[in-house]
């Protein structure tokens, strides 16, 4: 399991629940195209890498975190790129967007650029997934859904856009 591999790991003390990741690998499994804000340690980017066979673009700032998430990516290395929250992402298109981190004038900038099918808000973000909902309805019809283990919140919010 892989909330239990991290869980272990130094670093660990915020990483997402076994619901989060849970539905993470549900999401990645359809994705050809992923990007992550905010890959702390690497938990929810192990379980994208492997469940899926797509690309990863990972954005992420914190020396600790980068030096970690290198180390625990180790056998996926060459299968993902590392981002600094000052540099474009590569795609305009994605699948999945993975949102466990990054400042919000970057989470409104990347929201006015990209086109993507389905994001994923891990923990309660309230201020990110605002300004990520009002960005998507400009352009997209959105459905939300709240993951949650019998009617408590302990996951996240996934949002699927439509045209």
């Amino acid at each position: 399991m892989i909330y239990k591999l991290f869980k272990q790991k130094a670093g660990s003390e915020r990483i997402a629940t076994p619901l989060s990741i849970n539905k993470i690998v549900e999401l990645s499994k359809e994705s050809k195209k992923t990007l992550e804000l905010g890959g702390g340690i690497g938990t929810l980017s192990y379980a994208v890498l492997n469940s899926s066979d797509g690309e990863l673009e990972i954005y992420e700032d914190n020396v600790f975190c980068i030096q970690q998430l290198l180390e625990n990516l180790k056998e996926y290395s060459g299968k993902f790129t590392l981002h600094r929250y000052t540099e474009k992402p590569h795609y305009i298109d994605y699948d999945l967007v993975i949102v466990d981190g990054g400042d919000l004038d970057f989470t409104n900038e990347l929201f006015e650029l990209i086109n993507v099918r389905v994001v994923y808000i891990e923990g309660i973000r309230r201020l990110q997934r605002k300004i990520i909902r009002e960005q998507l309805s400009k352009r997209f019809a959105i459905s939300v859904e709240h993951v949650n283990t019998d009617g408590v919140f302990k996951g996240g919010t996934v949002y699927r856009c439509y045209d």
